[in-house]
């Protein structure tokens, strides 16, 4: 059984490693915002298209696995999911590897 006083600083250490001010806590602060912004932006999505080109592939940036929207939307969302990958963040989900291949289906882009 632990003493309570070691449970007390391994809480206090998880607390300070939490911390804004700390390097990690501001790491995950950071990547919290991004994957934040980049899900609002993909959340404005039309998800229209005419042709094919009118698609794109996104990633998992701001959580799930990535998939497809409108190519505007895919456009807006890049420069998030450059900052997010030079903020050095994680993905939140392990998903398997799939093949991105955008078209246009009855004028929705879908994969």
């Amino acid at each position: 059984m632990r003493s309570a006083s070691t449970v007390s600083i391994a809480l206090l250490g998880a607390v300070l490693a939490l911390a804004p001010g700390c390097k990690r806590g501001t790491k995950m602060v950071r990547c919290s915002e991004l994957r934040g912004r980049f899900a609002a932006e993909l959340s404005k999505q039309s998800g229209s298209c005419s042709t094919d080109a009118d698609c794109a592939c996104h990633g998992a940036e701001g959580g799930g696995c990535g998939g497809v929207t409108d190519a505007e939307t895919a456009r807006r969302l890049e420069p998030i999911a450059k900052e997010f990958h030079a903020a050095g963040c994680n993905y939140e989900v392990q998903c398997a590897a799939w093949m991105c291949s955008p078209k246009c289906v009855s004028g929705r882009c879908s994969q």
